[in-house]
């Protein structure tokens, strides 16, 4: 709400709704999946690679776009956010990992410690607490950013960003973010 409650550039707030839900999503879907069916494994399948390119393609938006920006005011805090990434990568990597072995061993029915499908939704879970650890600073940290920086220069920054997509991934990120936001933010949010 941040966004609509100051006139200020806001990098995060409606994006990272967005973001929360997606990774909801998914993890009930790892959790629910019936993995004894085929349909079910594959949607699944497609819906964690999504997730793993949508959390790597934002990271990589951040780090484009704001992250220059952060590290000539605020350094300290580009710092810690780049080492967060860097993190969160090598977490995907484990992600990846685990669904990979979920989807090419048979499950182990009545032992979830040993459960191929049970350690990759775990996996994923345990990624998903680290994230919203990491969603949390990146949005807490906007005042500090805006007590440094001129917002002509976040404009131009959200600019930039907005016309290295193209329509097909506004389109998907417009999809993603949509189904997050309450009434008031959709009424408001900015029309990319």
């Amino acid at each position: 709400m941040s966004q609509i409650a100051n006139a200020r550039t806001d990098f995060y707030t409606l994006v990272h709704k967005g973001l929360r839900k997606r990774l909801f999503d998914a993890v009930v879907l790892a959790g629910t999946t019936d993995f004894a069916d085929e349909r079910s494994r594959s949607r699944l399948a497609d819906n964690v690679k999504d997730l793993v390119q949508t959390l790597r393609d934002h990271a990589m938006h951040e780090e484009t776009f704001l992250h220059p920006i952060l590290a000539g005011a605020v350094p300290a805090l580009a710092e810690s956010l780049d080492r967060e990434h860097e993190e969160h990568d090598r977490a995907l990597v484990d992600v990846e990992h685990a669904f990979a072995a979920a989807f090419a061993k048979d499950p182990v029915p009545g032992d979830a410690s040993r459960d191929p499908p049970h350690l990759a939704y775990r996996a994923l879970a345990r990624f998903a607490s680290f994230y919203l650890g990491h969603l949390e600073r990146e949005e807490a940290s906007q005042p500090a950013m805006w007590a440094c920086v001129d917002d002509a220069r976040l404009v131009a920054a959200m600019k930039a960003f907005r016309s290295s997509r193209t329509l097909e991934q506004n389109l998907a990120g417009w999809e993603m973010l949509v189904p997050a936001l309450n009434a008031a933010e959709k009424r408001l949010a900015p029309r990319r």
